[in-house]
This record gives C-alpha cells, sequence and structure tokens, in this order.
C-alpha cells in the first residue's frame, strides 16, 4: 500500500483543482462546470476634453446567459464593477460605450466586462488621457490715436489654444466688459 507524501498530495491539487480555480470556474445546479464570461477590450476612439467611447467584445458566455456588460473606468488601474461603469446591454458579441463626464487632461484605466450567474469576467486593460483644453494666449501691444470717442488698439494672439480663435478685437471698460472680459481688454470667443 502506498502512502501519500507531501508531494504527491501537491500533485494531486495542481492536477485536479488548480486548473478550476484558474479560470474561475464553478460547479452550476445541474453539475456542468461554469465559467466567467471572457472578454476582450477595443481601443479607446473619439477622445475629448470630457468624454471617451470604449468597446468590448464577449468571445464567451461561460455556459450561462450574460445578464450584464459594459465598461469599468477609474482612474486607477484594473478597474472593477465597484468602481465606475457603463453599461452595453447583455449577451455576446461586441458592443460600444460612450462615457461621458470625463476630467480634461486626465489619465484613465478601463476594461470590458461581462457578468453572468457564475460571476464577472474582465478584458485586458487599455489607458487613455482626455484632451487638456488650453485658453488663448493674448498681449494688447499699444493704442494710439487718443480720441474723446476713438482710439486705435493693437494687440497679438500669440497662441490659439486648444481650440481655433472664432472671434477677436478689444473690450471697452465698463460694466459689460467686466462680466465679458473678467477686467481684460482683450476678448476672444473659443469653444
Amino acid at each position: 500500500m502506498k502512502t501519500l507524501t507531501i508531494n504527491s498530495i501537491i500533485r494531486l491539487f495542481m492536477v485536479l483543482l488548480l486548473p478550476c480555480l484558474l479560470v474561475n470556474c464553478m460547479k452550476s445546479d445541474s453539475g456542468t462546470t461554469v465559467l466567467v464570461p471572457a472578454v476582450i477590450t477595443q481601443t479607446p476612439s473619439a477622445i475629448t476634453d470630457s468624454s471617451v467611447s470604449v468597446g468590448g467584445f464577449v468571445t464567451s458566455d461561460g455556459g450561462l446567459a450574460v445578464f450584464e456588460r459594459g465598461i469599468c473606468i477609474g482612474k486607477i488601474q484594473n478597474p472593477t464593477i465597484a468602481d465606475r461603469t457603463v453599461k452595453g446591454g447583455s449577451g455576446t458579441g461586441s458592443y460600444t460605450c460612450s462615457i461621458t463626464g470625463l476630467d480634461q487632461g486626465a489619465l484613465y484605466y478601463a476594461r470590458a466586462y461581462a457578468s453572468n450567474n457564475g460571476g464577472t469576467g474582465y478584458g485586458n486593460q487599455v489607458s487613455f488621457t482626455t484632451v487638456l483644453r488650453m485658453a488663448p494666449v493674448v498681449t494688447t501691444d499699444s493704442v494710439s490715436n487718443i480720441g474723446q470717442t476713438t482710439a486705435i488698439f493693437y494687440g497679438d494672439v500669440t497662441s490659439e489654444g486648444t481650440s481655433v480663435v472664432t472671434a477677436r478685437g478689444f473690450c471697452k471698460y465698463n460694466v459689460l466688459c467686466k462680466s465679458l472680459c473678467n477686467q481684460h481688454y482683450w476678448y476672444l470667443i473659443w469653444p
């Protein structure tokens, strides 16, 4: 009769139990093995200063119907459904989520997820940085030909920032100018 050694017990554990633990499987009520869904995270697109589109692809339902799928997003790595999520429907296949309300110029991490009654499966992590909006840079150079009701002002737009300048000019200092120009003589309109 053979006695079990520590090495034999470890080998038995690795052969019988470890594979099941590594793929997050469990037994259903019918006795069949159930896996969590398998998901792939797609590359982020349409990145703006406050939004992004991220897609996922549920390649396998794990043996049970996928009742929820979507994108987990956060500023720390490996976000989960405990973090912010945007739902993208149910079932297998491809989906895209539009995520809004992001901070500008911030680094975010995202992962696709899918849930069935066996648990939640996560896709690979992707990262992106939202656009940082920069205001135009202007200078007021000089004023000449100052009259009682007229004057010639000179200025320069040294940088348009991150958007196209759609208007430029000078503000007359009065009550309207205080609110419109924040007490500066230049005003620019940009999106």
